[in-house]
């Protein structure tokens, strides 16, 4: 009768038919059994990754995506402290080209002309706004000229600034331009005819 017997030679196992009661030649060779058979049928060189090689991988690929993640939230809010940047220096732009149309009298009365105001920026898109963005305090100053000259006494200094939160931290930018007595609001006025 013939029976079947597992035997290790180096790597792979060797099936050997032997009979029963024969003593097989086993010089170099051992006898294994079923938890060896499993391993050697479930080799390293056939699949399977150890604990540790799966931890190591499930790091790198959290640090990938929280390195994403930080990213992403970087730009995000960039664009959003672009937005806000842009949104305050289109509203002093627009502040300092009204100022141009008043007259002398006008920008030098405190009742006609005002000094501080408040105003929002919303950004249209297409037939609907954008969320409202901050609140802008803005403060309008009127000074003399940084320089002397014959006509610098019919000129003013206008600065405006503009304050605003973005979060916790409060922003400021500002703008300046020149007036003059006999400015761009005449020649607006006497081409309106």
């Amino acid at each position: 009768m013939h029976t079947c017997r597992i035997i290790w030679v180096g790597v792979a196992p060797l099936f050997a038919p032997i009979e029963v009661g024969a003593a097989p030649d086993m010089a170099g060779k051992k006898e294994v059994g079923m938890t060896s058979l499993r391993r050697a049928r479930f080799s390293r060189t056939e699949g399977a990754f150890t604990l540790a090689e799966v931890m190591v991988g499930a790091a790198v690929v959290l640090i990938t995506l929280v390195t994403f993640y930080t990213a992403i939230t970087a730009c995000v809010w960039n664009t959003q402290l672009a937005r806000e940047n842009l949104g305050a220096t289109q509203i002093m732009v627009n502040r300092l080209e009204g100022i141009r149309l008043y007259n002398w009298n006008q920008l030098t009365n405190p009742s006609v002309f005002p000094t501080n105001f408040t105003t929002n920026f919303n950004v249209a898109s297409g037939t609907n706004l954008l969320p409202q963005g901050p609140t802008y305090t803005g403060t309008v100053t009127l000074g003399s000229v940084p320089f002397s000259s014959a006509y610098s006494s019919n000129m003013q200094l206008v600065t405006i600034q503009l304050t605003w939160t973005n979060g916790n931290v409060e922003r400021t930018r500002q703008m300046s331009t020149y007036f003059a007595l006999n400015g761009i609001e005449t020649y607006v006025k006497l081409n309106t005819n």
